[in-house]
């Protein structure tokens, strides 16, 4: 097998019952390659897309993990977990009462925007140095605070009495595994997260992805390089620029632009792809507001996919 190193992404479709870091150690060992991570975990118990990231990839991991989520969540009312999922043990049985679909989606507005969202004991945040779900195994409530996250819509695809399937477009660290318990808890019968898929995860969407197993036997064939994506592929989002030579150099060096260089139309708040003019992708600049110039932030000018 080539130890040939990599530097670019992977769209792998995680099945359920494995967790995030099976997934990498599968990965490596059709792979060969050394340096992977993945860019924002799954539960076991969840699916779907989970992004990839190989060698200098790994330098664009935040792009991914801040990058926005769609989940498709499987909801059952009537019942709640100790972990939110279906993973946890019942804790409470409640019969439904009549609930129409309209009251659901009218509950979900106020999901909707930046919330307030209390995390799950069973979560690997930390507290006092510790992760929160070593407490809740001990069997040991810890007070948790609220976070904001943003969410950006939330769409009832289906109800029948007591399974709830929703889409949700979210941001970084929000918990479906909440949601579920906090949709309980509002109608007052308790629910749990039944099912989970991941349909998105910034540029890369389920209907691309290849699903692990079939990845691991493409490896055999040595084939799973026909699947990896450039660098730039996660940042398509942003504006890009395209320089000659001399500003090339400057970018290579990891030396501010010259005073001189302005890109009209670009938005100096975010940052920018740059391209050499045969095409090749050059890195990351942001416009440096303290001296009044652009600078590079990350530098790929000599590497390859």
């Amino acid at each position: 097998m080539s130890s040939h190193i990599i530097n670019g992404f992977l769209n792998i479709e995680k099945p359920h019952g494995i967790t995030s870091m099976e997934a990498i150690r599968r990965i490596k060992r059709v792979t060969n390659q050394k340096k992977i991570g993945h860019g924002g975990t799954l539960d076991p118990n969840a699916v779907g897309v989970l992004p990839i990231c190989f060698g200098q990839a790994t330098r664009l991991m935040n792009y991914l993990i801040n990058g926005r989520k769609q989940y498709r969540a499987l909801i059952e009312l009537g019942l709640s977990t100790d972990t939110y999922d279906s993973a946890g043990k019942i804790v409470k049985e409640c019969e439904l009462p009549d609930i129409t679909k309209k009251q659901i989606q009218d509950l979900l507005k106020f999901y909707i925007g930046t919330i307030e969202q209390i995390p799950p004991m069973y979560s690997a945040l930390k507290k006092q140095g510790r992760r929160l779900y070593e407490f809740a195994r001990a069997g040991i409530e810890i007070d948790r605070e609220a976070r904001l996250v943003e969410v950006f819509d939330i769409v009832v695809e289906k109800w029948e009495n007591p399974l709830l399937t929703i889409n949700i477009e979210c941001g970084r660290g929000f918990y479906v595994r909440s949601i579920a318990h906090d949709i309980g808890e509002s109608l007052g019968c308790g629910a749990y997260l039944k099912d989970l898929t991941r349909i998105r995860s910034g540029s890369f969407h389920i209907t691309d992805s290849i699903p692990l197993l079939e990845f691991e036997k493409q490896g055999v064939e040595d084939k799973w390089r026909e699947h990896v994506y450039p660098l730039d592929f996660v940042l398509k989002y942003l504006k890009a620029m395209i320089v000659g030579q001399n500003i090339e150099t400057f970018i290579s060096n990891g030396r501010f632009l010259t005073q001189n260089f302005h890109v009209p139309g670009l938005d100096t708040k975010e940052d920018c792809r740059v391209y050499s003019v045969d095409g090749r992708f050059i890195g990351l600049a942001n416009f440096d507001n303290s001296v009044g110039q652009w600078k590079p932030i990350k530098v790929f000018s000599s590497i390859h996919k």
